[in-house]
């Protein structure tokens, strides 16, 4: 917050609220109050700290003020509403706060202190031993879409080195469609799910791999363009996934596994360290 907004708020509060404010000597003036509860400027000058430029300073205090004053007349009369109950709802607010600065204690500790490298070796180590857990509820592809237009050079070449496609071909067969298809995709020789990727295709093709997958060339001619769809690869759905796929799932079980460990240990570690120094002290029930 800059200086002439800092003190155009000082300017309105002083002028809005001094005839009200009880103390008017204080340096912490008395904005409103409800009851016995007070608020004072101190309480609300941290919002204009980052105030934006060109904000309504004095509609902004308004604003909060006027908010504050309606949830104290609310905890008021819940006070009231719950007294008879007060203990257990004492224990419930006392249960969240113990249980929220442990959560950030616990974050903190593994932000600190835990191991996120995963090593390619645990990745297959835990794919190898669980791979049933891992089943595809969608059908698994790596394809191959290109669009030519008719009479392109090198057309039976470039048909045959799609039919018997390998990996090993794919620089050639890309910088042939750079340079003469109409569009193309190789989704960078990755598993994609078939139904994510169906609707780029003619419906031509559309209907025939709905029917069944399989790995061969399938090819459609519409008298202007041929358009030719090679799937190289396939995993049925119910099957299980290939590690490529999983193993961001497999990274993020990994860790949470560690997670776990590091929070036990760390409790085992302070309860020896207490019971070692006598600060606990166990008694037998009656």
């Amino acid at each position: 917050m800059n200086k002439r907004h800092y003190i155009v708020l000082l300017t309105w509060v002083w002028f809005f609220f001094l005839t009200a404010c009880q103390e008017k000597n204080s340096d912490d003036p008395l904005l409103a109050r409800v009851y016995d509860k007070e608020l004072r400027f101190s309480e609300i000058e941290f919002l204009f700290e980052e105030a934006i430029q060109g904000n309504d300073s004095a509609q902004l205090a308004q604003n909060y003020i006027n908010k504050w004053v309606r949830e104290q007349l609310k905890l008021l009369k819940a006070e009231a509403f719950l007294e008879p109950n007060s203990l257990a709802l004492e224990k419930q607010i006392q249960d969240y706060r113990n249980s929220l600065m442990i959560h950030q204690y616990e974050q903190e500790l593994i932000r600190q202190r835990l191991d996120t490298i995963v090593y390619e070796e645990e990745l297959i180590e835990y794919y190898d031993k669980f791979n049933s857990e891992f089943y595809l509820k969608n059908d698994l592809v790596k394809l191959i879409f290109v669009q030519l237009p008719k009479n392109t050079p090198d057309f039976q070449v470039f048909r045959k080195s799609l039919r018997q496609f390998t990996i090993d071909d794919g620089e050639n067969i890309r910088e042939y469609c750079d340079q003469f298809a109409i569009q193309y995709q190789f989704f960078n020789f990755d598993w994609v799910y078939l139904e994510e990727v169906i609707d780029f295709f003619p419906e031509h093709f559309k209907n025939e791999y709905e029917a069944r997958i399989t790995n061969d060339l399938k090819e459609y001619y519409d008298g202007n363009f041929y358009y030719f769809m090679k799937i190289y690869e396939h995993k049925l759905k119910g099957n299980s996934a290939p590690l490529e796929v999983v193993a961001g799932d497999i990274r993020n079980i990994i860790l949470l596994r560690r997670k776990k460990d590091l929070i036990k240990k760390m409790e085992k570690e302070s309860f020896d360290e207490a019971m070692h120094l006598n600060h606990i002290q166990l008694y037998k029930l009656d």
